[in-house]
């Protein structure tokens, strides 16, 4: 085979920073700090990406990760997030897409961060 694969990754975890790699807000725990470190870094995550050749990334940051099965979410923190990831695909749009992030257990709620997310902001589409 020859040339390059246009290779797409459609199940990466991004996390906002402000979710830190000493998991003070953050519900995973237990993975190692190299691969922290590309979770919350976005840039770190765009290199590795470019030297193995991915062409597109589709970012998700779910409900579970950020905040656990407990619920409710404050439904402004997830708006914030949304607003975060649909900013990393405005700033590079050729290598990324995301999916929208909802608390499903919010009702009405959720269908209109939905709504913003995939028709307002441009999201991909809902995990």
């Amino acid at each position: 085979m020859s040339g390059r694969l246009d290779i797409v990754d459609i199940h990466t975890h991004l996390w906002p920073v402000e979710w830190g790699l000493d998991g003070a807000r953050r519900i995973s725990t237990g993975l190692p700090d190299d691969i922290l470190k590309k979770i919350v870094d976005p840039a770190a995550l765009l290199d590795e990406f470019e030297a193995a050749g991915v062409s597109l990334a589709v970012l998700s940051t779910t409900v579970e990760s950020l905040f656990g099965v407990a619920g409710p979410t404050d439904a402004e923190v997830i708006s914030g997030v949304n607003d975060w990831l649909a900013g990393l695909v405005k700033a590079n749009p050729a290598r990324l897409a995301a999916l929208a992030t909802v608390d499903p257990f919010s009702g009405e709620i959720a269908a209109r961060e939905a709504e913003r997310a995939l028709g307002e902001l441009g999201l991909s589409g809902l995990p």
